[in-house]
């Protein structure tokens, strides 16, 4: 393990080491009902919760793991923890835990902080494997799990006794080879975006003319990326696509032209559906490749308008899903 423990950050998150000073954090949380109703530990005190600062800090010094305090950018407000345990050196993998305080849940938290910690384990830790062993009835971590690319792979029934009943629990992991992440946009990704963008209409857009292809890339060179919902397919920081929503409206779904018709399409756009609640998308008519791949996601065409949104005769279907 590093004598420096890793930092990590996003625009919307910094994940540190956890200290003393997080035993009252750390109480509070380990004590909740509602966070502790599927986690495998609880505390009824702030001293007992000094046997969990003990945890965290045996796994750094015997190498077996890392956990990190989730916060706000500027360290004000402590969220939660995320981290990886039972790291096996030897099978090149480890195991995968997370928590936030109820008043940060559904905020999208979780699902920025996982990718950062799974990408550190797979790069500075080299694993193979991270799994999560998640009680059946936990519904919201699975769901979590599945939307960052863990697949379930089975269930040990009745494998464990928690307050005197047997419970069940569900086996999810996620190997390296296969992580491609879903992050929210930041600006250091900014550049690929426009560079993917201009790959990916100059392979799927043949109708269009070169003046107006040429119009449309200094409009896009100027988006302000921030004003809409914008996330990112990510593998090793590069990123293969990305999509951005405005309310309910896809606005853009691009993917880099490399990964063409292997389902990360599809992702992104159950992603677009299912987190963001979108259900409308205007596409080009001329683009038959993209019509057809709306309508076998489900969407159907509600209207048509000859131009488009600059008065350009490019026909555009408005779509909906049914």
């Amino acid at each position: 393990m590093k004598t420096t423990f890793p930092t990590l950050k996003t625009d919307e998150l910094l994940l540190r080491q956890i200290t003393d000073e997080d035993l009252e954090s750390l109480y509070l949380g380990l004590s909740h009902p509602e966070v502790i109703r599927y986690y495998g530990i609880s505390f009824r005190s702030k001293e007992a919760t000094k046997e969990q600062l003990a945890f965290y800090r045996d796994l750094e010094e015997n190498g077996t793991g890392l956990f990190w305090a989730i916060c706000s950018p500027d360290n004000q407000a402590f969220l939660g923890t995320a981290g990886l345990y039972g790291w096996s050196k030897e099978h090149h993998k480890a195991e995968i835990g997370f928590w936030l305080l109820p008043e940060y849940w559904g905020k999208g938290f979780i699902k920025t902080s996982l990718p950062l910690v799974c990408r550190y384990g797979f790069e500075q830790l080299n694993l193979h494997r991270i799994e999560a062993f998640v009680e059946s009835e936990n519904q919201n971590s699975k769901k979590v799990l599945e939307k960052l690319g863990f697949n379930q792979e089975g269930t040990m029934k009745d494998c464990e006794v928690k307050n005197g009943k047997f419970i069940s629990l569900e086996i999810y992991a996620k190997l390296a080879k296969s992580r491609v992440d879903i992050l929210p946009f930041q600006e250091a990704f900014r550049p690929q975006l426009i560079s993917l963008w201009e790959a990916s209409v100059l392979a799927t857009h043949h109708f269009l003319k070169p003046d107006d292809f040429l119009a449309i890339k200094k409009m896009v060179d100027k988006i302000d990326f921030n004003s809409l919902s914008v996330f990112c397919l990510v593998k090793n920081e590069k990123v293969l696509g990305f999509l951005g929503v405005d309310g309910k409206k896809i606005e853009m779904l691009f993917l880099s032209p490399e990964v063409f018709g292997k389902g990360l399409g599809k992702r992104l756009l159950d992603f677009a559906t299912h987190e963001l609640q979108a259900d409308e998308v205007d596409v080009n008519e001329q683009n038959t490749q993209a019509v057809a791949f709306y309508k076998k996601m489900g969407f159907e065409i509600i209207n048509k308008t000859d131009k488009d949104g600059q008065g350009k005769n490019y026909p555009l279907l408005n779509m909906k899903l049914r």
